[in-house]
């Protein structure tokens, strides 16, 4: 939903249903979304609005999610005639070796030790046996060989620990990667879940003094075929995917083929480096993607780069261009990490001496207490508005009860 700019989203939902009732007058239709997760509020109530718009059409709508999306929207769905949630247990051991066997199917003899030894380790979990599937590839021990059948080599397979976590069997595969493959898998992960590869360039370059030791090979002039090759090979590892339109123009959009790829491998930079390569990914977005639609985006990089004014800056922007949307659940977070921030800066020892205006003026402050107190509002929030009100009164009643201070180069007419 971020290239959502200039419609509301009521328009935006009614110009989805009436595309997917099109598409149903003519066959029943069904709509899949996996990761729902990690989807933004407008999008989330995008598909809430959808199945009211579409109670009446052949269309049903599958959503996929880790449990983190009921932690931060507990009885998401909840309430709709038309919702059913299914809560998927572990899969049985029968079905998790089957899918083992169909995986392998290209293989000519296939080890029956190494059905079960995979079906083990997964424990019912999907994901850990398809990473394991990879891992088996990437460490040679599944040989793949184009119009002919695949082998299983058993000197290798005797070498290689399958992990027994999903974060575990990742980081394996990571360790496997080229120095310079694995340094352009880290800038990606930073910059988030959908990436860019002129994003990737420009931190793979401007960062590349800051890299780990183990990486110092990697650390070389990024032209643009290194980090396009880099690419095509994760790609080819199935790490990372292509997408055939791009949100911003011109540029090569890619995402992470699973979301444990992305925590791993940004894990794998200490905190040293991180803040240096979110600072260059904040350069880049405002260079290629201009706007209030990726403010949100672009106060990630800033709070995480430690450039806590320009990070309060973007929450501010990205929650007006939230309000203006309708999005009051998303401008709400915003303006509270904003509060946030300022109270990080007004309880700094430096505060006391005006520094904390470096971060924002007391008016700005001000107005921003007021917005959160009407978003909180808007929420039904009416306790926390008002204490979110008399922040503000009281930050205007200070500053006025201050006779020595003197007008702030921001505020001179």
């Amino acid at each position: 939903m971020t290239g959502v700019q200039t419609c509301a989203l009521p328009i935006f939902a009614s110009a989805i249903a009436s595309l997917l009732r099109a598409a149903a007058a003519d066959a029943p239709v069904a709509l899949l979304c996996d990761d729902v997760d990690v989807a933004d509020e407008a999008s989330l109530e995008l598909l809430r609005g959808l199945v009211f718009r579409l109670a009446d059409a052949p269309v049903v709508i599958v959503c996929s999610a880790r449990p983190e999306l009921l932690e931060r929207r507990p009885g998401w769905g909840d309430g709709l005639d038309l919702h059913v949630r299914v809560d998927l247990a572990p899969l049985a051991r029968r079905h998790i070796e089957e899918m083992a066997r169909d995986r392998l199917a290209p293989v000519a003899e296939l080890p029956a030790d190494l059905v079960r030894n995979l079906a083990d380790r997964a424990e019912g979990n999907p994901l850990i046996l398809v990473e394991s599937l990879h891992l088996l590839v990437d460490a040679g021990v599944v040989v793949r060989a184009d119009g002919a059948p695949w082998t299983v080599r058993g000197d290798a397979l005797e070498a290689l620990a399958l992990p027994g976590t999903v974060a575990e069997v990742v980081q394996a595969r990571l360790d496997r990667l080229p120095p310079e493959d694995r340094a352009v898998l880290g800038c990606a992960a930073v910059v988030g879940r959908t990436f860019w590869e002129g994003a990737i360039e420009h931190l793979y370059r401007t960062v590349a003094g800051a890299m780990p030791t183990h990486l110092a090979a990697a650390a070389v002039p990024a032209e643009r075929g290194v980090v396009a090759a880099a690419l095509a090979r994760l790609r080819d590892r199935h790490l990372v995917r292509g997408r055939d339109v791009s949100s911003l123009q011109g540029e090569r959009e890619l995402v992470f083929a699973e979301w444990a790829t992305q925590e791993v491998a940004y894990e794998t930079w200490s905190a040293r480096v991180r803040a240096p390569l979110h600072r260059a990914a904040a350069v880049w977005l405002e260079r290629h993607a201009p706007g209030d639609a990726w403010a949100a985006q672009l106060a990630l990089h800033h709070d995480r780069g430690g450039d806590l004014r320009r990070a309060a800056e973007a929450h501010a922007r990205a929650a007006a261009h939230a309000s203006a949307l309708g999005r009051n659940a998303d401008a709400l977070r915003h303006l509270a990490r904003v509060r946030e921030i300022h109270v990080e800066a007004e309880g700094t020892p430096a505060a006391t001496s005006g520094a904390d205006r470096r971060v924002a003026s007391w008016r700005e402050r001000a107005r921003l207490r007021l917005e959160l107190g009407d978003a909180l509002r808007r929420a039904g929030k009416l306790d926390e508005a008002e204490r979110a009100y008399d922040e503000a009164r009281r930050g205007v009643l200070a500053h006025e009860r201050r006779p020595e201070a003197a007008p702030e180069a921001a505020e001179t007419i």
